[in-house]
């Protein structure tokens, strides 16, 4: 595995800009890559990819509001019907009472399930896009390609293990959480 420390800039020219100054302090061109890194929930969107939606917490969202709703659809049929049967309204306006407070007791019942849901925050987690610009480093130079990356106001600088094939970063993973030291 290589040592590789990695900034995000927000264009590509800012990238670029940070990439020439790395070769300026002797870092080679096959020791540097830009890459662009999607928005989160937009990492390979191909079917069977692996890809993941950005808001983790919508699947719990979801099977909660499903449960609101029947609770609340039975809850509004139940009191729709009753009022009817307690004021002596005809049976078929007594029907459209039930159906009627069904409709509306599914309505509130997945609103309150929704909006008691709680959600996870997945951004921290992973890669956020930009222009990453990855420099494959080794021990002696990783400070000089961290202090170039905080020159070129680089955002999120992270130091990772991976391997560097071509002159590129092959198994970037922008689902994985980058590892960000303080003292890096």
């Amino acid at each position: 595995m290589s040592l590789i420390v990695a900034g995000r800039f927000d264009t590509f020219a800012e990238a670029q800009k940070a990439a020439q100054i790395l070769f300026a302090h002797g870092f080679k061109e096959e020791d540097v890559t830009l890459f662009f890194v999607n928005p989160p929930g937009q990492h390979d969107p191909l079917v069977g990819s692996g890809a993941q939606v950005a808001d983790r917490g919508s699947k719990s969202i979801s099977k909660g509001a499903g449960m609101g709703l029947v609770l609340g659809a039975a809850l509004g049929a139940s009191i729709g019907a009753m009022l009817c049967a307690v004021f002596g309204f005809p049976l078929l306006l007594t029907l459209i009472a039930a159906l009627v407070g069904a409709y509306l007791g599914s309505l509130m019942g997945a609103m309150a399930k929704t909006l008691t849901s709680t959600q996870e925050r997945t951004s921290a987690k992973i890669h956020q896009s930009g222009v990453l610009v990855a420099i494959h480093v080794t021990v002696n130079n990783q400070a000089d390609a961290t202090a170039v990356l905080r020159q070129a106001n680089a955002k999120d600088i992270e130091r990772a293990h991976g391997r560097w094939e071509n002159g590129q970063w092959s198994n970037f993973d922008p689902l994985k959480t980058p590892v960000l030291p303080k003292n890096l």
